[in-house]
Protein backbone atom coordinates (compact mmCIF):
# COMPACT_ATOMS: atom_id res chain seq x y z
CA UNK A 1 0.00 0.00 0.00
CA UNK A 2 1.46 3.74 -0.86
CA UNK A 3 0.00 7.12 -0.90
CA UNK A 4 0.07 9.56 -3.88
CA UNK A 5 -1.06 12.63 -5.08
CA UNK A 6 -3.33 12.22 -8.58
CA UNK A 7 -4.13 15.59 -10.22
CA UNK A 8 -7.89 14.70 -12.12
CA UNK A 9 -7.97 16.07 -15.80
CA UNK A 10 -10.72 18.99 -14.93
CA UNK A 11 -8.60 19.83 -11.72
CA UNK A 12 -8.26 23.33 -11.62
CA UNK A 13 -7.57 24.12 -8.03
CA UNK A 14 -3.44 24.18 -6.49
CA UNK A 15 -4.29 21.07 -4.18
CA UNK A 16 -4.50 17.57 -5.53
CA UNK A 17 -6.15 15.03 -4.26
CA UNK A 18 -4.19 12.11 -2.37
CA UNK A 19 -4.99 8.46 -3.31
CA UNK A 20 -3.95 5.03 -1.71
CA UNK A 21 -2.61 2.25 -3.69
CA UNK A 22 -3.44 -1.23 -2.51
CA UNK A 23 -2.35 -4.65 -4.21
CA UNK A 24 -3.61 -8.19 -2.89
CA UNK A 25 -2.65 -11.14 -5.02
CA UNK A 26 -1.60 -9.03 -8.33
CA UNK A 27 -5.11 -6.98 -7.85
CA UNK A 28 -4.72 -3.24 -7.43
CA UNK A 29 -7.09 -1.02 -6.55
CA UNK A 30 -6.60 2.90 -6.17
CA UNK A 31 -9.59 4.59 -3.09
CA UNK A 32 -9.61 8.32 -2.63
CA UNK A 33 -8.42 9.50 0.96
CA UNK A 34 -10.97 12.51 1.02
CA UNK A 35 -7.58 14.82 1.23
CA UNK A 36 -5.72 16.96 -0.28
CA UNK A 37 -2.15 18.66 -0.52
CA UNK A 38 0.20 20.79 -2.46
CA UNK A 39 2.47 18.97 -5.04
CA UNK A 40 5.10 21.32 -3.78
CA UNK A 41 4.65 20.23 0.16
CA UNK A 42 4.53 16.14 -0.85
CA UNK A 43 7.39 14.32 -0.16
CA UNK A 44 6.96 11.16 -1.90
CA UNK A 45 9.35 9.00 -0.63
CA UNK A 46 7.80 9.64 2.65
CA UNK A 47 4.20 9.49 1.52
CA UNK A 48 3.40 12.12 3.80
CA UNK A 49 2.86 15.91 3.96
CA UNK A 50 6.44 18.03 4.61
CA UNK A 51 6.59 20.02 7.15
CA UNK A 52 5.91 20.67 11.19
CA UNK A 53 3.18 23.02 10.82
CA UNK A 54 -0.33 21.89 12.26
CA UNK A 55 -2.05 21.06 8.62
CA UNK A 56 1.33 19.04 8.10
CA UNK A 57 0.80 17.07 11.58
CA UNK A 58 -3.20 16.55 11.06
CA UNK A 59 -2.67 14.95 7.79
CA UNK A 60 0.05 13.11 8.15
CA UNK A 61 -1.62 11.45 11.40
CA UNK A 62 -4.98 10.93 9.23
CA UNK A 63 -2.72 9.12 6.39
CA UNK A 64 -0.95 7.14 9.70
CA UNK A 65 -4.64 6.18 11.08
CA UNK A 66 -5.64 5.19 7.60
CA UNK A 67 -2.70 2.78 6.86
CA UNK A 68 -2.81 1.34 10.07
CA UNK A 69 -6.82 0.13 9.54
CA UNK A 70 -5.95 -1.13 6.57
CA UNK A 71 -2.93 -3.53 7.57
CA UNK A 72 -5.17 -4.03 10.45
CA UNK A 73 -8.19 -5.80 8.58
CA UNK A 74 -5.76 -7.46 6.10
CA UNK A 75 -4.29 -8.85 9.87
CA UNK A 76 -7.69 -9.91 11.09
CA UNK A 77 -9.08 -11.57 8.16
CA UNK A 78 -5.59 -14.12 7.42
CA UNK A 79 -5.91 -14.78 11.37
CA UNK A 80 -9.56 -15.55 10.29
CA UNK A 81 -8.53 -17.61 7.49
CA UNK A 82 -10.58 -15.85 5.03
CA UNK A 83 -10.11 -15.16 1.66
CA UNK A 84 -11.17 -12.01 0.15
CA UNK A 85 -10.18 -9.82 -2.76
CA UNK A 86 -9.88 -5.74 -2.98
CA UNK A 87 -11.71 -5.53 -6.31
CA UNK A 88 -14.53 -2.94 -5.23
Amino acid sequence: MFFYLKKRSNHTEDEHSIYARLTLNGERVEISTGRKCEPAKWNPKKERKNGTREDAKILNAYLDTLQFRIYEIYRQAVESDIEFNIII
